[in-house]
């Protein structure tokens, strides 16, 4: 079965996403960017993580997400 793995950038993610590569082809992993504090370090954390799975990995950019949460800047502020 072909499947994508989320990747936060954190250990469960990551140790999930290689438990699914041994019994699936992992095609593709994906990191979300909802404007969270650390979202820098996690993404680049996911990227190392999709290296060494060996597979791409792709952002997604929440906008609508940011609004709601607010960002490094304004946490918390909504709209």
């Amino acid at each position: 079965m072909r499947c994508v793995a989320l990747l936060s950038g954190g250990l469960d993610s990551f140790v999930a996403a290689a438990l699914a590569r041994e019994e699936h082809e992992l095609v593709l992993s994906l990191t979300c960017d909802y404007g969270q504090r650390a979202a820098a370090r996690e993404l680049g954390a996911a990227a190392a993580q999709a290296e060494w799975l060996l597979r791409e990995n792709a952002t997604c950019i929440a906008p609508l997400t940011r609004r709601w949460i607010g960002n490094a800047e304004g946490y918390g502020r909504i709209g």
